[in-house]
């Protein structure tokens, strides 16, 4: 059993969530800066200590080796820190920018849950396996225009309008993320398999600490202009989905040689 890297790893997502959820406290934010880089120093040391061990809890080597599966990987982590915004945002601007009651908030937010659902089902049946990387772009598109409109809307609007964002964001999410799981597997050895899905959960729920812990920074750097505040979490989140869109410029050059 590889204990020195069950170790490192435990220290580093405790330094990160942790350092993550202080992030919102101003009078915390020096210790949250301190948590987040020592949690990025014990990455790298985990990374050097995993590469040359034959047991590793990652197979650090391997995916070094694979960038397809990094590839995926990033894009676990934009859908898991945009599914984090869409879940912490809309209640706010329902309650405080349309002054909608608690009842029907929890009513209207229900968009994306259902569009996640309903086009998993629809995306799952459709899809035999050959259309996994179109269908997780295709998905990532649809999220990217859902952000796009979420940026736009104005308390102008009907707030029905930001139920529509949400489910559109829905429909993205379904065709995205099983998509998006099936490559991940299908591009990892049959020996890595195990590791990699363990990795790509981990990821995913790091990635929704990190989008709470942002979305909840914005809200209270901005809580007296909160319409900004939205706004710049959807911005965020729109230019980080749009990154795990590209191929990153190393992993084209690894392919090449």
């Amino acid at each position: 059993m590889d204990n020195l890297g069950i170790t490192i790893n435990a220290l580093m997502l405790v330094c990160l969530l942790l350092g993550l959820s202080l992030l919102s406290k101003s009078h915390l934010l020096v210790v949250s800066l301190i948590l987040i880089i020592s949690s990025l120093f014990l990455g790298i040391i985990f990374y050097h200590v995993e590469f040359s061990n034959k047991h590793a809890l990652v197979d650090v080597e391997g995916l070094k080796n694979n960038p397809r599966v990094i590839s995926y990987l990033f894009q676990t982590v934009a859908f898991g820190f945009a599914s984090a915004m869409i879940f912490l945002l809309p209640p706010f601007i329902f309650e405080q920018l349309y002054h909608l009651g608690v009842g029907k908030t929890g009513f209207l937010v229900l968009g994306a849950p259902a569009g996640l659902v309903l086009f998993s089902r629809i995306s799952g049946k459709i899809n035999d396996g050959s259309k996994n990387k179109s269908f997780s772009h295709f998905g990532l598109g649809i999220i990217i225009l859902s952000l796009i409109f979420l940026l736009l809307l104005t308390p102008s609007w009907p707030y029905l309008f930001l139920t529509l964002g949400l489910f559109i964001y829905g429909i993205g999410g379904g065709y995205f993320q099983p998509a998006n799981i099936a490559s991940i597997m299908q591009a990892s050895p049959m020996e890595m398999q195990g590791s990699t899905g363990a990795l790509q959960r981990m990821v995913q729920n790091v990635a929704i600490s990190a989008g709470s812990a942002v979305g909840s920074t914005c809200l209270n750097l901005w809580s007296s202009n909160l319409l900004l505040a939205t706004r710049i979490g959807w911005f965020i989140t729109l230019v980080l989905v749009i990154l795990s869109l590209k191929e990153l410029m190393p992993f084209k050059m690894t392919n090449k040689q």
